[in-house]
């Protein structure tokens, strides 16, 4: 039920290179465009369309020109500012159109036998937690779709999810700008199981997430003109330091990208420049001082709620999931990841394996209940092809049977499974709704 109507509207005036900036509290907040033309994150608003913002959003509309927003809700949060930085990525965003040009010429010359083809820009956007890099990439995924470019947008941030759950790298192909309340559509996404919300939990595992996804980025990328001169835009997580820098450098390395945006870290700006190739192009941006810094307990709550709009659906656009027993013999479960054996284990000259990146069957106990499965295709089998295949989708465990030898789980799509073969996940969710 909206709470809108116990407020009265209110306008507000934005002038050029102008935000309209507030934080939805506990009840939902509506806008609508009355005059000018404004966006949020990179969407155009309709103008006499109301848009509906859920709790907890913290939201920028910008408008170039001018625009008149009407607001409904509490307004204690809100307020307009001139200092904005979207002057800067609208630069930034010319330059990959530049470079989207010159590699749709280099088509037509590959074409007639003339020369060397030239791909589109492979951007990587990078920085520490909070600053924005996120927000950046949408802006300019949207931006080239709005210019009738085709991109992929590239997530490998685990520790929130923007593409899929938590604990997973992704990629989508863009065909249509982000809805303004719900995002991009992820119907369509290419997922690689992961399972953990941070980097160094495995950083083996990770680098090998990376790779994966890279060769599958690269083989979609190649597969039309459109999209090869389109680009990539990644977004990264926030960790710089240590092995958090290594996996900057090898993200790059495995995209092979050529142009690195960096939001407000000088350090980070010149060690890029330092290790990374001399052609990449490297930009510094500064971070929106509209941006706040985010607590454990926000995060947390952030992932969580990612993982439930995932089983139930958005603000909009509700889902049913499903609940439904497994028996224990019906499915085979595994993880990546095993203890190494010590070296007074290993027979005189043998090698000790990666036991990171290693495919183990596990034992169903109900230390598992709550947990995250990842859903493996169709004719998958216990092995190490496992480590480089794509899921399908996710599963959570609501309750282990361990008398009867049976699990009970929620699921997106009815019973049965499309696959057997089930990948474990360290990222808990408890199902709030109680599907019975």
């Amino acid at each position: 039920m909206s709470h809108t109507k116990n407020y009265e509207p209110k306008e507000y005036k934005l002038g050029s290179d102008n935000e309209l900036r507030f934080v939805v509290g506990a009840e939902e907040v509506t806008v609508e465009l009355l005059d000018g033309r404004a966006e949020l994150f990179g969407t155009e608003l309709i103008r006499n369309k109301r848009y509906t913002f859920p709790p907890s959003r913290v939201i920028a509309i910008y408008a170039y020109d001018f625009a008149t927003i009407e607001l409904i809700g509490n307004d204690e949060s809100t307020y307009v500012s001139d200092n904005t930085p979207m002057r800067s990525y609208l630069q930034i965003h010319t330059y990959l159109e530049k470079q989207r040009e010159k590699s749709l010429q280099s088509l037509m010359v590959k074409k007639q036998k003339l020369g060397k083809q030239k791909r589109g820009p492979r951007l990587l956007i990078a920085g520490s937690m909070d600053v924005g890099k996120s927000t950046i990439a949408r802006i300019l995924s949207n931006y080239a779709v709005r210019n009738c470019r085709t991109p992929i947008y590239v997530d490998i941030d685990v520790g929130q999810g923007s593409i899929s759950v938590p604990g997973t790298l992704g990629a989508l192909f863009l065909e249509k700008t982000a809805d303004v309340i719900n995002g991009f559509d992820t119907k369509s996404c290419l997922t690689i199981h992961y399972g953990y919300t941070s980097p160094g939990r495995n950083f083996d595992l990770y680098l090998s997430c990376l790779k994966t996804l890279a060769d599958f980025v690269h083989r979609k990328s190649m597969s039309t003109d459109e999209i090869n001169s389109s680009g990539i835009i990644i977004n990264t997580c926030g960790w710089v330091d240590k092995q958090g820098y290594e996996s900057l450098t090898k993200a790059a390395e495995e995209f092979e990208v050529d142009t690195v945006v960096i939001i407000e870290h000088e350090r980070l700006y010149h060690s890029l420049k330092k290790d990374l190739p001399s052609l990449v192009t490297i930009h510094k941006v500064s971070k929106s001082s509209g941006i706040e810094p985010r607590s454990r307990d926000m995060r947390a709550a952030a992932r969580t709620n990612s993982i439930h709009n995932y089983f139930y659906g958005n603000y909009n656009y509700k889902l049913c999931p499903h609940s439904f027993p497994l028996s224990f013999d019906s499915i085979v479960l595994a993880k990546i990841g095993a203890e190494a054996l010590p070296d007074s284990c290993l027979p005189f000259g043998m090698k000790i394996e990666n036991c990171k990146t290693k495919v183990v069957k596990m034992n169903i106990s109900p230390d598992i209940k709550d947990h995250l499965l990842a859903v493996m295709p169709p004719g998958s089998v216990l092995d190490q092809s496992l480590l480089s295949t794509p899921c399908v989708g996710y599963i959570v465990i609501t309750n282990v049977d361990m008398e009867n030898k049976v699990i009970h789980v929620l699921s997106p799509q009815p019973s049965p499974l499309p696959c057997n073969v089930l990948l474990y996940s360290d990222i808990t969710f408890i199902d709030d709704n109680n599907i019975v």
